[in-house]
């Protein structure tokens, strides 16, 4: 739960219209493109994204700041017990966050 914090949850509150249950879904295939540039895998996260995008009723603001907060995590460096990049980890951590202040907002 390291990352939690590190990602400004408290910093950054998802501000919406009204609450939609889709967002923490979009941040994480929405991160996932992006942690996954470049490789095949990336291409299906951003389908993903942009179907639940449609879906959503969040307002584009939403979507922007949750993005730039993608934009952050990921640029954060990462380490653990193990060599290599934690990209999905910090995605599921971001998208648990944005879902804890959704519920919050409901």
């Amino acid at each position: 739960m390291i990352a939690l914090a590190a990602l400004g949850a408290a910093a950054i509150a998802v501000a919406t219209s009204k609450p939609d249950p889709l967002l923490a879904d979009w941040a994480l295939a929405r991160c996932l493109a992006r942690a996954a540039t470049g490789q095949p895998f990336a291409a299906d996260a951003a389908r993903s994204a942009s179907a639940l995008l449609q879906r959503g009723t969040a307002d584009a603001d939403a979507y922007a700041r949750i993005d730039r907060r993608v934009t952050a995590a990921l640029a954060r460096p990462r380490s653990g017990s193990t060599g290599g990049s934690y990209a999905t980890l910090t995605c599921i951590e971001l998208a648990q966050a944005v879902a804890k202040e959704t519920a919050q907002r409901r």
